[in-house]
């Protein structure tokens, strides 16, 4: 962006030396060398702008220039970053459809005022980023050392949907906060899709993991918001009790 906005203030002074070399450079320098102007040709093709040149024949106005290559730069890491995360099986909970340059995730739309919700909300983007250490994960790093069955309820393997929606150890946290949910979807527009939602694990999940999944958005048709925090709630109440009953 810095030499975008160098490149930028070159244009707005065509009586410039800066402007004369850029365009003789550019028209004489070959693509191996170590001349700014053909590295900023490179960086220009990188994220789909013109070539200098044409730019130098009809420079554009300054805001107009700072519009167009910062949209041009947040497309390109925004479609290489959704590229690279749908390679990632442990981002298959995080809905890439919100991620987007400059805006913040809804995890984070109404926790970022408070201290306690910024709290919650950093519990679940571990959560929702595959980050947060379950059993599953000790034993898959441990070289068979460690075993992955939960140390609560010992009985099954911990993964993120035991931890969520199935350890029996954490389900009085995990009922109160349904409840809640439940009660939220009943005043909702889409009521009827209810027990849909509650019945099918793998949607039931994506809800407390990321309501804002285009997929259970649509389900819920209720204000995210309102379902965000009560899972935040959720995911931080499990994550708290978990870790008390570890402790002793």
């Amino acid at each position: 962006m810095r030499h975008l906005s160098t490149f930028g203030n070159i244009l707005q002074n065509p009586e410039s030396l800066e402007f004369r070399l850029a365009k003789r450079q550019l028209l004489c320098k070959e693509q191996d060398s170590n001349s700014w102007f053909i590295t900023m040709a490179e960086i220009m093709e990188k994220y789909n702008l013109a070539h200098p040149l044409d730019y130098l024949e009809k420079p554009p106005k300054k805001e107009k220039w700072k519009k167009e290559y910062k949209t041009q730069l947040k497309q390109y890491w925004h479609e290489s970053l959704k590229k690279e995360a749908q390679e990632k099986s442990s981002l298959v909970y995080l809905s890439m459809e919100n991620i987007k340059p400059g805006k913040p995730h809804p995890v984070w739309e109404n926790a970022k005022r408070n201290p306690q919700e910024s709290m919650k909300a950093a519990v679940k983007v571990k959560v929702m980023t595959g980050t947060y250490r379950l059993q599953t994960d000790r034993a898959k790093h441990s070289g068979g050392r460690i075993s992955d069955k939960c140390k609560l309820c010992k009985q099954q393997k911990e993964d993120v949907k035991h931890f969520i929606l199935d350890c029996e150890n954490l389900q009085n946290q995990r009922s109160y906060y349904l409840q809640k949910i439940r009660t939220i979807l009943q005043e909702g527009p889409n009521s009827s899709m209810i027990q849909h939602i509650f019945d099918n694990q793998r949607i039931l999940l994506q809800m407390c993991i990321d309501c804002s999944h285009p997929e259970v958005a649509t389900l819920i048709g209720a204000d995210i918001q309102q379902i965000e925090m009560v899972t935040r709630a959720l995911v931080y109440a499990l994550h708290r009790e978990r870790t008390a009953l570890m402790a002793g």
